[in-house]
């Protein structure tokens, strides 16, 4: 587990000061952590899910975390490359303040921003209905000042475990 805090820099809360969080597993240990680093720093949001790691999440211990993150007027986000982890808990987290952000990650070309402008839709498929969308209205910023997850600077690592 590691968390840092820094200002959002990609996405539509870009500039808010943020506890990041990068862990597999979000239990009651963990839980336990983020609500002490939220005492401590009091960030504006929460990102579970940073430093492109699938965190598997605990249906109790998510449950409170978001409810402790609204009634703190705290914007959560919950990163993934698998919205089959996320499916389970969809009910709950319509009730909160949260976005999901479905991690794609795709090789770099020179062509990819008009690429996934003109060519490319995202399908998300339940069985029963499918759901297609364009990325007419997508967020774009450059990572190449990311080492290790954070961005040089502007994130600073506050816990971190062996």
């Amino acid at each position: 587990m590691r968390m840092w805090i820094g200002k959002e820099m990609e996405g539509p809360i870009t500039g808010t000061e943020t506890l990041f969080v990068e862990t597999h597993h979000l239990g009651q240990s963990e839980v336990e952590k983020v609500m002490k680093a939220v005492t401590d720093w009091t960030p504006k949001a929460l990102y579970l899910g940073a430093g492109r790691v699938d965190t598997i999440y605990n249906d109790n211990e998510l449950m409170y975390l978001l409810s402790c993150a609204a009634a703190s007027g705290i914007w959560v986000t919950l990163e993934t490359s698998n919205l089959s982890t996320i499916m389970p808990f969809a009910e709950m987290l319509l009730k909160y303040p949260v976005a999901v952000v479905h991690r794609t990650e795709v090789m770099k070309t020179p062509q990819l921003g008009r690429f996934m402008l003109d060519l490319v839709y995202n399908k998300i498929d339940d069985g029963e209905r499918v759901y297609i969308s364009s990325f007419e209205n997508e967020y774009t910023t450059d990572i190449t000042g990311v080492n290790e997850g954070l961005y040089r600077d502007i994130d600073t690592i506050i816990y971190e475990e062996e």
